[in-house]
């Protein structure tokens, strides 16, 4: 238990290292379809509001439902910790099944990492961000389809490969020839 308790304390604790915020840089952009489920009077004669095509939109429902029980700002906030921690439960999962002997120390090597550098990588890009949006949402759905893979639960990683491309479709596109490409390596023996 010990293990077990050690593994999710540091995930939740890289999750807290990326803070609580809400309503930062492009954040508002997603919040807009959800809070007009809540109430559709919301900006109702604002153009970007009420005829703009929103591309994350299935993310809409989250933010609904943040807002619908309880202050949405919080439980949003507390959403992208847990997303996180989540996200990095799934990469103790894969580096476990590749090398379970270094598997604690090569997590604590990742964790001080992304502690330093928050995913953040070149032009910008990064895995996960210090406010909740549709892509922490796949990206923690791709971690765990990719941690799946690996240890050979081909239906879970197919499942979370989907809720990863339903809340951002670039995750599928992207993830599906991936994950097509390595079943085809792994031979059509081994997927039965």
């Amino acid at each position: 238990y010990i293990f077990f308790i050690t593994i999710v304390t540091c995930a939740i604790i890289v999750g807290l290292s990326f803070g609580f915020s809400y309503g930062k840089t492009t954040h508002n952009t997603y919040l807009v379809d959800g809070l007009r489920l809540l109430d559709p009077s919301f900006l109702e004669n604002d153009w970007f509001a009420s005829q703009a095509t929103h591309y994350h939109h299935n993310f809409s429902y989250i933010v609904y439902l943040a807002f619908r029980f309880g202050s949405g700002p919080w439980n949003l906030a507390i959403l992208n910790v847990c997303m996180i921690a989540i996200g990095f439960l799934f990469v103790f999962i894969w580096i476990n099944a590749i090398a379970p002997k270094q598997a604690l120390s090569s997590f604590m090597l990742v964790i001080c990492i992304v502690m330093l550098l928050k995913t953040n990588s070149v032009s910008q890009s990064y895995i996960f961000r210090d406010f909740l949006q549709p892509s922490t949402l796949a990206a923690t759905g791709l971690l765990g389809a990719i941690s799946f893979f690996i240890t050979g639960k081909f239906l879970i990683s197919g499942i979370l490969l989907g809720i990863s491309g339903w809340f951002h479709s670039n995750f599928l596109l992207l993830g599906f020839p991936f994950f097509l490409l390595s079943h085809l390596i792994l031979k059509k023996k081994k997927l039965i």
